[in-house]
């Protein structure tokens, strides 16, 4: 099981945002995805989509696939065992 890690600021940050919550949500329940499909799913744009899911990486929330990636799609996945990603799902839902 992964190490807790300490909440900072910034990661709370990235979680407040509805649709990084929905981008998590996403790709907890589905599996893997590419920022397109995600796009289609949610109903929003993928540019949109990209850049929410490179700060949901930088703050450790959702991880590169590379070896499903081709030319310039790239898969990303939810960090398994993140606690603070079940954490805030968990609270959000109450």
């Amino acid at each position: 099981m992964a190490e807790p890690r300490p909440a900072d600021l910034k990661a709370l940050k990235a979680l407040a945002n509805p649709l990084r919550q929905r981008i998590l949500e996403a790709l907890a329940a589905s599996g893997p995805a590419t920022s397109t499909t995600l796009a289609e799913r949610l109903g929003v744009t993928s540019g949109g989509t990209s850049y929410n899911l490179r700060v949901l990486a930088e703050n450790g929330f959702v991880e590169e696939l590379p070896e499903r990636a081709r030319g310039r799609e790239r898969w990303w996945r939810a960090r398994t065992g993140s606690s603070s990603t079940n954490q805030f799902s968990a609270s959000t839902r109450r």
